[in-house]
């Protein structure tokens, strides 16, 4: 769990330094660039949701009630699960990348204390 930890803590530095512009060099001198923003090409996503958000083809008023209810759903699950503060986070402006592994590991360990419970340990 430690080392989990700490790979995405190196991953958040990476993203980090690369979005302030800071280069990271190993000891070697070799540089180490953030693969994860060459495989995410972020202005073809960014264009792609603008597509769907904004399109509206007289259909949009039927999915209304279903985005509603997804919406109410996905809040009440952020409750019943205690992750409605890393949501928070997010809001804050808290990057993703360190939220992430945060809430992974919290359900790791909640699964682990639900099992512990249920066997009466």
């Amino acid at each position: 769990m430690a080392a989990y930890s700490f790979s995405f803590g190196i991953l958040g530095a990476q993203f980090l330094a690369d979005s302030y512009g800071i280069t990271l060099t190993a000891p070697d001198g070799t540089i180490i660039k953030n693969a994860l923003l060459e495989y995410v090409r972020q202005d073809t996503l960014n264009t792609f949701a603008t597509n769907v958000t904004s399109s509206n083809n007289g259909t949009s008023w039927g999915l209304e009630p279903i985005l509603q209810a997804g919406n109410i759903a996905t809040f009440l699950f952020y409750l019943l699960t205690g992750t409605y503060i890393f949501n928070i986070l997010f809001l804050f402006g808290v990057p993703g990348i360190f939220i992430v592994p945060i809430v992974i590991i919290y359900f790791v360990l909640l699964g682990r204390a639900i099992i512990a419970l249920i066997r009466g340990v």
